[in-house]
This record gives structure tokens, C-alpha cells and sequence, in this order.
């Protein structure tokens, strides 16, 4: 029983009714050449399709141009393979920079997956401006697809990535 409450605290948290909250951005250093990196986990999006997709971002100081988007599948374990985006009908494809995706069970026993992928940072800048964002990545099941904003649509991945835009902005 405690499982579920918890297990259900964590959805209305990640996935509740206000699109506009949700999990702030952190700053960071890292010890290796004391680079400023700035980061905000998965939110979720329009989970229109299963697995449900979240979204999260990472910038590095030290990689110029480059802003690292992470996609974590919930519930079951999914390899990513590509993923590309739909940014007000300019298809982009996105960077694999690991040809790997990462499986894991979280503290509530719950399966996910998370690979992580680049997009030059200028094609970053439209994804928060546009109108319609969709994303379409290519699993073992096939592809999935999904939304980040499509009209009046939004996600608190939107929000997210815009709360990540900013911290980044004021420590670039």
C-alpha cells in the first residue's frame, strides 16, 4: 500500500494537472576542469503513445553549441536506437552520442530506460519559441512518438526546458 502512494505522489508530481510546475534546474561544477553545468531531469510530455516519453536537458560549458537532451521511457525497459524532432515542420535529427541506452529500476521497482542525445544549440532555441514540437524515436518496438508543444498544447517538458534555458542563460 505504501508502494502505491508513493508510486502515485511521484505521477501527480512528474505528471499533475499544472503543465507550468515541476522540478527545477540544478548547477553545477564538475571536478574534472571545473566546467559550469547546468541540468533538469525528464518531464514528462503528451504521453500520446506507451511507452511515455519524458524529456530532461544538460549543458556543459566546456562543449560549445551543444545542449544534451535526455529521454527516459517509464515502465519498461525500451532501447532507443535515433530520435529526431518536428520543430514547426523542420525535421531534425538528433545526435546519438552513445549508441547506448541506459536500463534501470528505480526506488518503487519501476522499469526505465534513459539515452541521451545533442542538438546544436541554435536548433535548441527554436524548440522553445515553436508552435508545434513533436518527437519521434525508433525503439526495438518501433517508433514512438509524441508531443513537447503542439498548438495550445503544452507539457511540462516545455516548462522544464525553458526553466533550464534560463539558469543557463545566467551562468553561460
Amino acid at each position: 500500500m505504501t508502494k502505491i502512494i508513493a508510486m502515485l505522489a511521484i505521477c501527480f508530481s512528474l505528471f499533475g494537472c499544472a503543465n507550468s510546475t515541476g522540478l527545477k534546474p540544478k548547477l553545477s561544477k564538475t571536478g574534472f576542469d571545473d566546467a559550469t553545468v547546468v541540468s533538469v531531469p525528464p518531464h514528462g510530455m503528451g504521453c500520446k503513445s506507451y511507452p511515455c516519453i519524458m524529456l530532461g536537458a544538460q549543458w556543459q560549458s566546456n562543449v560549445q553549441g551543444i545542449v544534451y537532451l535526455d529521454f527516459k521511457t517509464m515502465y519498461e525497459f525500451t532501447n532507443m536506437y535515433s530520435a529526431r524532432l518536428n520543430i514547426d515542420g523542420d525535421i531534425v535529427e538528433l545526435i546519438d552520442i552513445s549508441n547506448v541506452t541506459n536500463h534501470d529500476v528505480d526506488t518503487l521497482n519501476n522499469r526505465y530506460s534513459l539515452h541521451t542525445f545533442a542538438i546544436k544549440e541554435e536548433k535548441f532555441e527554436k524548440i522553445l519559441s515553436a508552435k508545434k514540437v513533436w518527437v519521434q524515436i525508433k525503439t526495438d518496438g518501433g517508433n514512438v512518438e509524441d508531443y513537447i508543444v503542439d498548438g495550445e498544447n503544452d507539457t511540462k517538458a516545455i516548462h522544464a526546458l525553458k526553466r533550464f534555458k534560463r539558469m543557463k542563460e545566467s551562468n553561460s
